[in-house]
């Protein structure tokens, strides 16, 4: 009688240690899967980050750009005016050939050039 109740209790104590055992490792399946829980939490969080940053990346883009062509446009008016102001002023301009320079040509220099070809053509010129 004795030895079968202690093989009943071996048999109980058996039992037991397997549950212990598979609750141990329910329990390590258990933190492993907090675990990956935890990472696609953060993997989520920094999704989430990534795609606001990589929004505002994108707008701050199309404003450089549109600024750029903005002046772009600008730069061409610009050289558009800077062209119809040459073209403007070769009009009211004469120019001199075959005149040897002066070093340090002054003002009144250049008026006493034109004013002796002008003589010799006879053409009448005012002085302002």
């Amino acid at each position: 009688m004795f030895k079968n109740w202690a093989a009943e209790q071996d048999l109980k104590f058996s039992k037991l240690i397997t549950e212990i055992y598979d609750l141990k490792q329910q329990n390590r399946i258990y933190k492993i899967y907090k675990n990956i829980q935890e990472t696609n939490l953060e993997i989520r969080k920094f999704m989430t980050y990534a795609s606001s940053e990589y929004d505002d990346m994108r707008k701050k883009i199309a404003k450089l750009e549109k600024e750029r062509s903005e002046y772009t446009e600008n730069l061409m008016k610009m050289e558009r005016k800077i062209h119809d102001l040459q073209v403007k002023s070769r009009t009211a301009s004469i120019e001199f050939r075959n005149i040897p320079m002066q070093e340090r040509e002054t003002t009144d220099d250049l008026l006493s050039i034109v004013s002796g070809v002008c003589n010799a053509l006879h053409i009448p010129i005012k002085y302002d």
